[in-house]
């Protein structure tokens, strides 16, 4: 249910149960970034975490942070995971 979903992402990830679900996990990622709560350099749960906690398959994860990475909100870096993008001046929401 909601309140286990909730208890169970103390990091602030949670879905909000509306389309499709790499939209839903790209949202759910982005929202942190774009409040603050996550500081550029910060990492984010790697591709396995996000699979474990969403019970979705790799390439949903995948399709999820690549739209965020597209979109300049995160960096992808091959074997030192996903982290948030340093802020540009000006960035359309």
């Amino acid at each position: 249910d909601a309140a286990d979903r909730q208890s169970m992402t103390a990091d602030g990830i949670v879905l909000d149960g509306e389309g499709p679900l790499h939209q839903q996990i790209r949202r759910a990622i982005a929202r942190p970034i774009l409040s603050g709560a996550w500081a550029p350099g910060r990492r984010i749960p790697s591709e396995h975490d996000l699979v474990a906690r969403f019970g979705v398959s790799r390439m949903t994860v995948n399709r999820a942070l690549a739209s965020l990475a597209g979109e300049g909100l995160v960096e992808r870096r091959r074997k030192a995971g996903t982290v948030v993008a340093a802020r540009s001046a000006e960035r359309a929401v």
